[in-house]
């Protein structure tokens, strides 16, 4: 987030209720659909500045649509917040299989083999 952004803003870990990651068919990243009874672990950054939303929203690009949401924040309280969801006219192309962010990392930095050998 912050290669994108810019920016370290302050972070905190929350829950989204009413939604799943699913992972889209061919690719590596997720989508954000609702979904009843279900819940996503993320981080919530506060107080990003308005070149850093308009650097997030190209990076995003057309198959999200950034959505006004109410997180639940680790410490406690809860706020607003915004996130990105998949675009209605994308929702085809996710799989029904979740998406798991452990699985995505160690196949990004290709395995065990491939972390170990950027942190040489």
């Amino acid at each position: 987030m912050e290669r994108v952004a810019r920016e370290l803003p302050n972070r905190q870990w929350g829950t989204l209720k009413g939604y799943e990651r699913r992972a889209f068919k061919e690719k590596t990243y997720p989508g954000l659909v609702e979904k009843a009874g279900s819940s996503v672990r993320g981080i919530v950054y506060f107080d990003l500045s308005a070149r850093a939303w308009e650097r997030l929203d190209r990076f995003e690009g057309d198959r999200y649509t950034k959505k006004e949401v109410h997180v639940f924040l680790d410490d406690g309280p809860s706020a607003a917040a915004w996130t990105y969801v998949t675009a209605q006219e994308f929702i085809y192309e996710l799989s029904d299989e979740g998406w798991d962010y452990e699985a995505f990392r160690l196949k990004r930095h290709g395995g065990i083999r491939g972390l170990a050998r950027r942190l040489r």
